[in-house]
């Protein structure tokens, strides 16, 4: 097994908070927030320093790698099921379909088709968000077994990032649905490509048990009806 580290340059300050990516065999595991060093080379210029000084999320003694594949297999397997395994379309807003997932997570839990889509709450229903789920698993959360509820608690919380005096907002799923998807910027709505159908259905369906499948399939067709109120919010009012 191969494992690689990747510094994004651009946010990379020396004794500050960087994203880092893993890969392992080649293949993007996590995508990280974790301190670096600079050294200076023999150019007079600078590079990163291999190894991550501490890696600032995902911690409490998990293995980050073991819940990178989890999280990206289990967003790989919604994206599958709520798509008609690739025959419906998709919004190409990553936002948009992470609260379309958010919401369908807690009509599963609660039985209750009570929480906005991020096209019907507009940008304040960010911050409502992390309170609003919380308690819908603090209720209702014992439905799933921990090892599907741990990685689905992680994929629909929002983290507030300050840096440099800019603000936003960082999201697991987010960061997994641009990797698995790659959503064209030109088009408002996409499918999934034939080499990305093939992928799940090779890689990630076959890893989880027959409870996890019954489960993730059906907060994906919760999910579906979502995806449909958002599809004609879109084919009405965006003009790409």
């Amino acid at each position: 097994m191969a494992i690689r580290i990747e510094i994004e340059s651009e946010t990379a300050v020396s004794k500050r908070p960087a994203r880092a990516l893993v890969y392992e065999n080649d293949q993007l595991v996590a995508e990280v927030i974790a301190e670096v060093d600079l050294k200076q080379g023999a150019d007079d210029g600078y590079y990163h320093c291999v190894t991550l000084k501490k890696i600032m999320s995902k911690g409490g003694g998990v293995n980050i790698l073991d819940q990178a594949r989890r999280e990206k297999r289990i967003v790989e397997a919604i994206l599958y099921f709520a798509s008609d395994e690739g025959k419906k379309y998709l919004p190409s807003m990553s936002r948009v379909v992470l609260f379309e997932f958010i919401a369908a997570v807690a009509a599963y839990l609660s039985g209750e088709a009570g929480v906005e889509t991020y096209l019907e709450g507009g940008g304040e229903r960010i911050y409502r968000t992390n309170k609003e789920t919380a308690k819908i698993f603090e209720r209702f959360g014992e439905k799933l077994p921990s090892a599907v509820r741990t990685p689905i608690q992680e994929l629909i919380t929002l983290r507030f990032v300050s840096d440099h005096g800019e603000k936003w907002h960082e999201n697991s799923f987010e960061n997994w649905f641009h990797t698995i998807a790659e959503p064209p910027i030109t088009h408002s709505t996409f499918s999934l490509s034939v080499t990305t159908i093939e992928h799940i259905k090779t890689n990630a369906i076959p890893c989880f048990d027959a409870e996890t499948i019954n489960h993730l399939k059906a907060i994906a067709d919760c999910m579906k009806k979502y995806i449909e109120k958002d599809l004609e919010c879109i084919r009405e009012h965006f003009g790409w």
